[in-house]
């Protein structure tokens, strides 16, 4: 199943704005800090976070990494059917 990268990218900004933070101190939150410019790139589809950052992202929104990049249950059933 492909990433819908636009999709995850909303996600990402929903879970960003839900603990309000700005993009600098969203990025600051991660092992190896990421910058406004990618976390933006994150947020727009252009780029997917690595496997540690969607792993952090997830925690964040207490919520599992298939359900970050894929979006929930519910959702997929929807756009399959």
């Amino acid at each position: 199943m492909d990433i819908d990268k636009k999709a995850l990218g909303q996600r990402i900004k929903s879970v960003r704005k839900a603990k309000g933070l700005t993009l600098e101190e969203f990025g600051k939150l991660f092992d190896s800090p990421a910058s406004r410019g990618v976390v933006s790139n994150w947020e727009r589809g252009n780029n997917v976070p690595n496997n540690e950052s969607l792993k952090i992202i997830a925690e964040l929104w207490e919520i599992s990494v298939d359900e970050l990049l894929y979006g929930n249950v519910e959702s997929f059933v929807t756009d399959v059917y």
